[in-house]
């Protein structure tokens, strides 16, 4: 097992992944840790920038760069789908989060 610290400015985005949590960090890098989603989501809630979309994302509102009519682009470049029961409640929460 290894262990070591990360920034939470680092988190991009988190994925459920059956037990555990897949972590996708600035600079492309990726871990997965054993948490559950409910776990994880009460310990990054302090931070404002956290938004949790369903049961499967938690995403870091300071790395997207849009939300389209599918999911996300983050400032990466990357997208992410995500269910369209989610997108009205995101979109929402990222205008509140910037505004």
């Amino acid at each position: 097992n290894e262990y070591r610290s990360i920034q939470v400015s680092q988190t991009v985005h988190c994925e459920a992944e059956d037990k555990y949590q897949r972590f996708y960090l600035d600079k492309d890098e990726k871990l997965l840790i054993r948490i559950s989603g409910t776990e994880l989501y009460k310990q990054l809630s302090q931070f404002d920038s956290f938004y949790r979309c369903g049961r499967a994302h938690i995403i870091n509102l300071d790395y997207i760069s849009r939300v389209t009519a599918d999911g996300v682009i983050f400032k990466n470049g990357k997208a992410l789908k995500l269910p369209r029961t989610v997108l009205v409640a995101l979109r929402k929460a990222f205008f509140d989060y910037f505004n």
